[in-house]
């Protein structure tokens, strides 16, 4: 492996297309640093102001260049760029497999970070799929890291994972968040999930990207987005998520969590998430009613079962070491 590997990250980030693309290539850029100290990462995309943020928290550097279209226009541009760079990944639903497959031939090596299996991925040199049930796909590349063991997360929630898997199994809830999602379109529906989780004893705050009128939040308390999504994590005994990373993030940190799904593929996801008693499924968004949602919840977190069996899943199923196996396979393209 050589010393000073230089690894260009194409992800996007902001309100339009939420942040879980770029926080999880930012985990994964960061656990490079420490697996890999000779690694030089280097991100390329479109950021609104709260992801330049999270770039500059953690002295990211990223490309001023234009940045093309994920299609065939934008290929001989990214190809350009790419002569400086050992390692593109590729993290984003925008990709068109006209864009892939101009790519695979590059001098450098190119790995994708893939969700939804729309594509074919053959001839890249790697491929990671951290969706519950992808460890059973095969995509064809010369490596794949399928399945949630290879999730990339903050080094952060490595020690709150150790924590939070030495208490007891079956303890109380006390400390419910909402985080539905990074962009506006979980909005809509936060006012209803904070209604549903007015329980009594119960404290409840939520994380969004503006707060809600007094009147329409409760008794919950608003939690501007933080880099530090593990100082939030940390004060929180159940998560109710909308769907994407942060139920992964959840289950590999040890907290209790359930998932009411914004898109069609979230709730695929969650379903085989669920199947697997790593988060609880609370059903799409857009069919879902506030009495039964309320119902389910008040079940679950009342049932020390059902807590239990839950946070036994996150020991057994995930893979402590994961994240760091994930950056030197990176790192050793």
């Amino acid at each position: 492996m050589k010393n000073a590997r230089q690894i260009l990250f194409r992800c996007d980030g902001g309100q339009t297309v939420g942040l879980g693309h770029l926080s999880r290539c930012i985990s994964l850029a960061r656990s490079l640093s420490i697996e890999a100290p000779g690694a030089q990462v280097t991100f390329w995309g479109r950021y609104d102001t709260l992801a330049t943020q999270l770039l500059t928290q953690y002295g990211i550097p990223t490309l001023s260049l234009p940045v093309p279209p994920m299609d065939t226009s934008g290929i001989a541009r990214t190809r350009e760029v790419c002569r400086n760079f050992d390692v593109l990944v590729l993290d984003s639903y925008d990709t068109q497999q006209s864009y892939i497959d101009g790519l695979k031939h590059l001098a450098c090596r190119l790995a994708l970070i893939d969700d939804d299996q729309r594509h074919d991925l053959r001839g890249a040199d790697m491929v990671i799929c951290f969706r519950a049930g992808s460890e059973k796909l095969d995509y064809g590349a010369r490596h794949q890291l399928l399945g949630p063991s290879y999730l990339p997360v903050k080094p952060e929630l490595y020690a709150l994972r150790n924590h939070n898997l030495t208490l007891d199994e079956s303890r109380p809830i006390e400390r419910v968040l909402v985080f539905l999602s990074g962009s506006s379109i979980g909005t809509k529906h936060l006012q209803s999930v904070l209604q549903a989780v007015d329980l009594t004893g119960i404290q409840v705050s939520y994380l969004a990207p503006r707060e809600l009128p007094f009147m329409a939040s409760n008794r919950a308390k608003y939690i501007p987005f933080t880099p530090a999504i593990e100082s939030v994590y940390a004060q929180s005994d159940f998560v109710i998520s909308g769907g994407g990373l942060t139920k992964y993030e959840c289950a590999y940190a040890g907290i209790t969590n359930a998932c009411l799904s914004l898109t069609d593929l979230q709730d695929q996801d969650t379903r085989e998430m669920a199947a697997q008693g790593l988060t609880l499924d609370l059903g799409p968004a857009e069919t879902s009613e506030i009495a039964r949602v309320r119902g389910r919840i008040h079940e679950f977190i009342s049932d020390p079962e059902a807590l239990s069996a839950q946070r036994r899943a996150f020991a057994s199923k995930l893979d402590t070491e994961g994240p760091r196996r994930v950056a030197q396979a990176l790192s050793a393209l």
